[in-house]
């Protein structure tokens, strides 16, 4: 039986527990009490956070923020200042992003414009570099997509978003199912249980009584209404009641500028000229209602109308869909498109209601989906509404859209999680205090504990997070993760390198990597299982931002952060991320490494601080990769078991079509005419472009495959044949494992030198010195030389090969040493060097 005081202290935490628990719960899940209560309502307001983002560097100097106003969304690249990069089908459209270091624009740097290569394109991996999006729409496309898997996202406007859904949806294999032109729909992919549903809406008139506005329109036409009457019940006609999105994006434009406002200036008999648009008092009044904007002739006590219409019913529309679904559903504003004709001023009159839009988004704490922005300048996308056919603008659509969906309101997740946990802790600390041992005097020492928690209790009180989607089981992990290193700490059994922790800040790790035939993935794969088998601590993060939160938790256990080139110079860059007087909890700039897979040195403390999974001669530290744990799980297939096959190398049918591609077609006919009936080339192709019938007919083609089979077919052939793309790939290192000989294209080199290596560029510099039996290097288009490599090779096998610095045993000892350096005794050196010579910049250590 416990003392009375004792239980009073007991019911007073409870008590304390209860306030925390009761209001949260009723924030997250029962969105409709906020109309009965005014303080429930507060909650819903954007929350103003302290600290500066990637987002603020990027970003346009446009009226949706103010200058030095911080902003609480993570990078987003769709903002950055870029262009669009079409390649040579539909789905290679991307959004690139400019560079930010200081080194891209040196003047002089670039040389004469007289010399530039005019047909360069960039590569997917410089694409990278630049922070391009990670193309989520495309692995949808491929069969991919778990991050999307019970997902649902809500589009709430008009035409156009019906036409870019639609279009979504025969890109990624969805099924399209509409309830009417004019009243909504949705799409479905049933093997991802993901939905995407559009709500047609014929602008935002704040009244039924308008018999002019849409007079051939069924009513209602309301907001209000349309989702009560019309929405809502039809949702629930198809099965999609007690749905919720993961996203809602809103638009209201072409029917307010072309039927609303055209009709209404035609009601009230306003004649103005088309160049000023609509008025400040049409776009901003304090009124919602259209009738308080009649002309000065019916109200002679007040020549200027009443103010503020247009920005009352947008915010109208968000508190409606707020008060529709959990306060917590991130909301989004999809902005305008340029339009072809500006007749009757309807280009202006769009415009300005966009940055009436963007206005109250922006008080809202609502993001702005630029959308349309991103295609101006390109007039083959300019038209009377803008409904494109599936092409490079659905792609352009489908992204960004995508990415908002996988995570634009994490910082208001985690911000309620925070506050859960540090309630929880505070109220686990209170019992502790309350119910500790009692001692005669502080000087005595503490009887031992009459038990140790071991991990299974330990676990039965902090349950591992719910959730298999791909999308989730990175923070599952991550929470099991931190889970036992607190748990051992606290009971202080951590195993060998466990308290010492590496955050891996970029979308490069994660736990689900597919790593064959894919240079980024393998490298960032081999360094986790190298971390792993070490022992260490490593937690994944898309973004050095998203990690700085967990970084301030234990930044003394931290060794090393490795994180995007980009990140790590926009963090150097602000003093609300990198250690500072300021900001002394931020990491400092010596624990910040750049994970560059072309081992790019642009980093502020030099090459040492840069790691690369090649030697590619630019000072960057070589940590390599290895595929040997993963090669050795595949039986070595002796040459008498081995099918005729002579693998091609390269996934993608974009590939044929690229100028580093080796081989043209008549050479790959010669070799297979050279082996006719003797051996069958072979591949594994997807088609990527905008051609559906051309398949090249030489080789006998295995489509997209899984790694099982791909090892399969692979092991099972007489040679690899490199493509010339993608560059370093893992799949030449493979095969050798394996024991199959690679023939590794000469891409360029010197002609007064031709046997001169240094000079080579291949497809696999890292080999360019391996000599056969093991590696054959043959000139880029050299048919002849091409089918001798290929004789030669299946005349004389080889045995499993591994580099030596391929094994992964020599892999852990790098990472090791990477991990166990003093990094701040280097970066003392490299300031006191810098101090010294009067150089910048300078840093905190």
């Amino acid at each position: 039986m416990l003392p009375l005081p004792r239980l009073r202290s007991l019911l007073l935490i409870l008590l304390l527990a209860l306030l925390i628990l009761i209001p949260t719960l009723l924030y997250l899940e029962w969105p409709p009490l906020l109309s009965l209560s005014p303080h429930l309502r507060a909650l819903s307001q954007p929350i103003e956070f302290p600290w500066r983002t990637k987002q603020q560097e990027y970003d346009y100097p446009d009226p949706d923020r103010e200058p030095g106003e911080d902003d609480a969304c993570p990078f987003d690249p769709f903002l950055a200042p870029g262009m669009l990069y079409f390649g040579t089908s539909a789905n290679e459209t991307r959004w690139v992003p400019f560079p930010l270091s200081e080194s891209a624009y040196t003047p002089g740097s670039l040389g004469l414009l007289e010399d530039l290569d005019q047909e360069q394109q960039l590569t997917e991996r410089e694409m990278q570099e630049l922070g391009t999006a990670e193309r989520l729409m495309l692995g949808m496309a491929e069969g991919g997509g778990e991050w999307a898997r019970g997902k649902g996202v809500l589009f709430v406007g008009s035409s156009h978003d019906r036409n870019n859904v639609q279009n979504f949806c025969d890109a990624v294999g969805g099924v399209h199912t509409s309830w009417g032109m004019h009243t909504g729909g949705f799409c479905k992919l049933a093997r991802l249980e993901f939905t995407i549903v559009y709500w047609f809406m014929y602008g935002i008139p704040d009244s039924e009584s308008y018999d002019w506005h849409a007079p051939n329109e069924p009513r209602p036409i309301t907001p209000a209404r349309r989702v009560k009457e019309v929405f809502l019940p039809q949702m629930e006609q198809v099965g999609l009641r007690g749905w919720t999105p993961d996203l809602v994006v809103v638009s209201s434009l072409f029917w307010d500028t072309d039927h609303l406002f055209d009709k209404y200036f035609t009601h009230m008999g306003i004649k103005r000229p088309w160049e000023q648009g609509l008025t400040w008092q049409e776009v901003r009044p304090s009124v919602p209602s259209l009738r308080s904007l009649l002309p000065p002739s019916c109200s002679s006590a007040n020549p200027l109308p009443q103010v503020r219409w247009h920005q009352t019913s947008s915010s109208s529309l968000l508190s409606l869909l707020r008060s529709t679904y959990p306060p917590l559903t991130p909301l989004m504003y999809r902005s305008r498109h340029i339009r072809a004709s500006n007749d009757k001023g309807q280009m202006l009159r769009v415009q300005q209601l966009d940055m009436a839009w963007r206005a109250v988004a922006r008080r809202a704490g609502v993001r702005v989906f630029d959308w349309g922005g991103r295609l101006e300048g390109y007039t083959p996308y300019y038209d009377g509404n803008q409904h494109f056919p599936n092409g490079p603008a659905t792609w352009l659509f489908g992204e960004p859209g995508q990415r908002s969906a996988t995570g634009h309101n994490l910082h208001m997740l985690a911000l309620l999680q925070r506050v859960l946990l540090l309630a929880g802790g505070s109220t686990l600390l209170l019992l502790s205090i309350f119910f500790r041992p009692l001692t005669l005097s502080t000087s005595l020492p503490l009887p031992p504990p009459r038990h140790r928690p071991d991990s299974a209790h330990f676990e039965s009180l902090f349950p591992p997070l719910p959730g298999s989607a791909a999308e989730e089981r990175t923070r599952a992990e991550n929470a099991r993760t931190v889970r036992a290193l607190v748990g051992c700490l606290a009971r202080g059994d951590c195993g060998e390198n466990q308290s010492s922790v590496v955050i891996l800040a970029s979308p490069q790790f994660g736990p689900e990597i597919e790593a064959h035939n894919n240079p980024d993935g393998a490298w960032a794969l081999s360094v986790q299982d190298a971390l792993d088998q070490l022992g260490y601590t490593y937690l994944w993060f898309p973004s050095l931002s998203s990690a700085l939160p967990t970084y301030v938790l234990f930044p003394d256990l931290v060794r090393l952060v490795l994180a995007s080139p980009p990140d790590v110079s926009h963090c150097f860059a602000s003093q609300d991320c990198i250690k500072s007087p300021s900001n002394p909890l931020g990491p400092p700039i010596w624990k910040l490494f750049a994970f560059s897979p072309q081992g790019s040195t642009d980093t502020p403390l030099g090459a040492e601080w840069s790691l690369s999974p090649e030697e590619y001669g630019t000072g960057a530290r070589v940590l390599g990769y290895s595929i040997e744990d993963s090669c050795r799980k595949v039986p070595y297939v002796p040459p008498s078991a081995r099918e005729a096959h002579v693998y091609i190398l390269g996934d993608r049918l974009s590939y044929w079509y690229h100028r580093d591609f080796a081989w043209e077609d008549g050479v790959l006919w010669g070799l297979r005419d050279a082996f006719f009936l003797e051996v069958s080339l072979v591949g594994g192709l997807v088609n990527d472009t905008r051609w559906e019938t051309y398949w090249p007919p030489y080789m006998n083609n295995y489509g997209l495959m899984a790694k099982e089979d791909y090892y399969s077919l692979l092991s099972h052939s007489q040679v690899l044949v490199g493509s010339g793309i993608p560059a370093n790939s893992p799949a030449a290192y493979e095969a050798l494992c394996f024991g199959v000989p690679f023939i590794n294209p000469i891409l360029r080199w010197d002609e007064k030198r031709p046997f001169h290596r240094e000079s080579w560029v291949t497809q696999h510099d890292a080999l360019k010195h391996l000599e056969p039996p093991f590696v054959y290097h043959v000139r880029k288009m050299d048919g002849e030389g091409l089918i001798k490599a290929v004789r030669a090779a299946r005349g004389s096998p080889i045995g499993r090969y591994i580099p030596a610095n391929m094994h992964q045993s020599a892999l852990r000892q790098r990472v090791s040493d990477l991990v166990e350096t003093d990094w701040r005794s280097k970066a003392q050196e490299v300031l006191s060097r810098r101090v010294a010579a009067f150089e910048s910049p300078l840093f905190e250590l």
